[in-house]
């Protein structure tokens, strides 16, 4: 994610550039189609990002405390269970 912010900065950079002398050039047009895909990508994986995020706390919220531990209670067994398995195998 860092990578692509870092990416989307240069290509504002470039575009910014290109809009004040070099407008001649296809390259700085393929340039700014690039940067504005990016944008949509990275304004996409930020929606995703709060999607998950509110569902993520409306389950816990639908949930209730009793219903999560239920749940944690079952993570637990079913690690245990997994680490007797890796142990009969070995």
């Amino acid at each position: 994610m860092r990578f692509f912010s870092k990416l989307l900065l240069s290509m504002q950079i470039l575009s910014h550039v290109s809009n004040i002398g070099l407008p001649e050039y296809k390259a700085f047009n393929l340039i700014r189609i690039f940067k504005t895909v990016l944008e949509m990508f990275l304004n996409f994986y930020r929606l995703l990002k709060v999607i998950s995020t509110n569902f993520e706390l409306r389950m816990k919220e639908a949930a209730g405390p009793v219903k999560l531990e239920r749940v944690y209670e079952s993570k637990l067994i079913l690690s245990h269970s997994s680490s007797l398995i890796h142990q009969g195998s070995k």
